[in-house]
């Protein structure tokens, strides 16, 4: 019983396992007409996305191409436009081969991929010889097409026993004969070619149609003949190339297409057959997309933590550079004035007290003229890092630029700082730097300010510092000095700033004023009349300064340059305007004679003159032209050859002057005035002038006599047979102006 009563069960339950297994079987049959519905729909979505693709690398390589072929156009027109005149005149010359030669390197060096080029008339006859054969009877006839419907933009293909290559023409303008010429360029087809190795899909095949007659077929391996003009039954989507004679085709394999409705089908009754194996795809493909979204978000925020550490790095780099002298790796000014200033508001606030020390080194245009600027770079890091191991903690050190370092002492006493000061200074005095096998005794001085509640501010307080710099520079060096306002020497600095401000704006504004003073031939027919210019300031309310007021500022910040040039140039002028010839004198400082640049500057002046500079004669002293020899040389004989004189100044004054006149080339030599004034009650200076004048003839120079005061004296200089004379007795100093409208008279 009781197996029947389980058979009986069993019966019962069978026709619900054949529902429920029916119905799972058509629930499975729907699931997988619906995956196979969904599995062909991607399948066409799939050749869709090859066909766009296909499509993408089709219009990549147009654009590509145009781009080349565009840039191969410009660079042959400008080729042709710069080489016109040359290429028309070379054109008319038979045998003409080796002319071709200039314009390879030019040529070659804008198109790299030129073959070969030459020059073609209307009717495609060459006019440069082609020996190599690539201008053949196709090319020619490219360049009758063009030269008949003037198209612009045309760009031929050609394939020939010589090899593939691309044909720009560029028509040149006509010149007098009126015969109009066609520059021809032949360019290789690598270029294309691995434009098409880099863009085209693997099932692919892009062609070139050429629209006369058939095609040329260009691959990745390079351009092969094709016959076959019906190419429209195999292309599909054709894009012309802007500016060429060709279209871009896209070539779809037949076998391709077959292979991928075949695929196409075998997944739609693999999905009926085996409904579990797209599931677990599906499932896997989501799996890896979705490691993959992971890892492209974990990859991302790796990039995004590497970006920002870097960011981070950089700004770090750029926040030390901006605030670093990049040689030493000090503080730089700018970051010195930052903390200046934060130091006087401290200072105002808490009432305490600091002290500003600026360090410059002695003698560094010594090193860097003897040894090379590298040596000075190197002095200046040497002394920075001694520098920074002397610093005490809480101060600030910083390059001020040049040869110059700063140092805020915080919290210092007056003494304290001096103390310092001092033992900075000796302690560098004791270092050995050496540089190249060789040693240099090296020395810094030091100027002191006390920057307190009373002090006006930043720019003050540096400009105070480095005066005091300037001042221990000019008491013998390796000093220290503390500023004091109420000291003459700092007073006097301050006078020469002021000065030196008022000259650059007197050389702008046009206060300088020309004075001159007459010399007086001693002999007959001395030539025309000569003067001596001289150069005077107008303050602001009219007053007349003498040089001996700005002349010193001029020299400390280094303006001679420019007022020897103004008094140059407006003697020229001078001169040019006037209507009876004379002769000026100009007088050089050293600072002009050292400057190789001066050199152009005042051979262009003395051109622009012409016959006035043969009137013009620069006076130099001897130590001016001590402090640099040879470049005094140079500037000498580059202003000789303008035609201008050059005088010897103060001769006489000096103790090496007779081991250095005989290597000067000067026309005349200016007597020393002492020397002369002391002629009246000296015999030992009568024959020191004797043997001068006598010397002085020998090297056929002329001789002139400076402070010249008494008809007495007059006398000693004419019986001494001296040419000129020169002083009160001859004349005063009277402007110029004045000095020329008498001459006029």
């Amino acid at each position: 019983m009781a197996y029947k009563y389980n058979s009986s069960i069993e019966q019962k339950k069978l026709p619900i396992t054949r529902s429920v297994s029916l119905l799972m079987a058509v629930l499975l049959l729907l699931s997988g007409l619906l995956l196979s519905a969904l599995v062909y729909q991607q399948h066409q979505t799939f050749l869709a996305h090859q066909q766009e693709m296909s499509h993408r690398a089709l219009q990549n390589s147009s654009e590509q191409i145009d781009l080349y072929l565009q840039r191969e156009r410009q660079l042959a027109a400008l080729f042709a436009e710069a080489w016109q005149d040359d290429l028309h005149r070379w054109a008319k010359v038979s045998g003409n081969q080796a002319k071709k030669a200039p314009f390879w390197p030019d040529l070659q060096r804008i198109m790299p991929g030129v073959k070969n080029f030459t020059l073609a008339d209307r009717q495609g006859q060459l006019s440069l010889s082609d020996p190599e054969g690539v201008v053949g009877a196709s090319c020619q006839r490219d360049i009758r097409y063009y030269a008949r419907y003037q198209m612009p933009n045309e760009i031929f293909v050609h394939h020939n026993q010589q090899g593939d290559h691309v044909d720009v023409v560029t028509r040149l303008p006509p010149l007098a004969d009126s015969i109009t010429r066609y520059f021809f360029v032949s360019l290789n087809l690598s270029a294309l070619t691995d434009i098409l190795r880099r863009s085209q899909p693997l099932h692919h095949q892009l062609l070139l149609q050429r629209r006369d007659n058939g095609t040329l077929e260009l691959n990745a391996e390079g351009l092969t003949d094709t016959v076959n003009s019906n190419f429209s039954t195999f292309s599909s989507m054709p894009l012309a190339v802007a500016g060429t004679r060709w279209q871009l085709l896209d070539r779809v394999d037949d076998a391709f297409i077959a292979q991928n409705i075949w695929r196409g089908a075998w997944l739609v009754v693999s999905s009926l057959l085996l409904l579990i194996v797209p599931v677990l795809g599906l499932l896997w493909l989501v799996a890896r997309e979705e490691r993959r979204r992971l890892g492209v978000e974990q990859s991302l925020a790796d990039s995004h933590r590497r970006l920002e550490q870097r960011v981070r790095a950089r700004t770090a780099e750029l926040s030390f550079m901006t605030a670093h002298d990049p040689l030493t790796q000090l503080l730089n000014r700018r970051e010195l004035e930052w903390r200046l200033g934060q130091t006087l508001r401290e200072v105002y606030a808490k009432k305490s007290e600091c002290v500003l020390c600026v360090v410059g080194v002695d003698r560094f245009k010594l090193i860097n003229e003897t040894a090379g600027h590298s040596a000075g770079d190197q002095l200046l890091k040497f002394l920075a890092q001694h520098l920074s191991q002397e610093q005490h903690d809480g101060d600030t050190l910083a390059r001020l630029g040049g040869d110059e370092f700063a140092l805020i002492f915080q919290n210092c006493s007056t003494s304290l700082a001096i103390q310092q000061a001092e033992q900075l200074c000796q302690g560098i005095r004791e270092l050995p730097f050496a540089y190249q096998g060789h040693i240099f005794d090296i020395s810094v001085s030091a100027g002191l300010v006390l920057i307190n509640a009373y002090s006006n501010g930043k720019t003050s307080l540096l400009s105070q510092a480095d005066r005091a710099c300037y001042i221990a520079k000019q008491q013998g060096r390796n000093q220290v000095c503390f500023f004091d306002p109420a000291d003459d020497k700092h007073r006097g600095r301050s006078t020469l700033m002021r000065r030196s401000q008022d000259l650059a704006t007197a050389l702008t504004t046009g206060n300088l004023e020309l004075y001159c003073q007459p010399l007086l031939s001693l002999r007959k027919g001395g030539g025309p009349p000569r003067y001596e210019a001289l150069v005077r300031m107008r303050s602001e309310d009219g007053l007349l300064i003498l040089p001996d007021e700005f002349i010193p500022a001029a020299e400390r910040f280094g303006r001679m340059s420019e007022l020897d040039f103004w008094v140059t140039e407006n003697a020229l002028q001078a001169m040019q305007e006037g209507k009876t010839p004379f002769c000026l004198g100009v007088n050089l400082s050293a600072q002009t004679l050292a400057n190789p640049v001066n050199v152009i500057l005042f051979g262009d002046l003395l051109k622009r003159y012409g016959e006035c500079s043969q009137r013009l004669c620069f006076e130099i002293t001897e130590s001016a032209a001590m402090s640099d020899f040879s470049q005094a040389i140079r500037f000498i004989e580059a202003m000789r050859q303008q035609g201008c004189r050059f005088a010897l100044d103060d001769y006489g004054s000096g103790a090496c002057s007779f081991s250095y006149l005989r290597n000067l080339p000067v026309d005349i030599l200016k007597l020393d005035g002492e020397l002369v004034l002391a002629m009246q009650d000296d015999e030992v200076a009568v024959a020191m002038v004797r043997s001068i004048v006598t010397m002085a003839k020998s090297m056929q120079m002329v001789c002139v006599a400076e402070y010249v005061k008494d008809a007495t004296l007059l006398e000693q200089v004419r019986a001494l047979d001296i040419e000129y004379a020169q002083g009160e007795h001859v004349g005063l100093v009277v402007p110029l102006s004045q000095a020329l409208a008498l001459l006029e008279d």
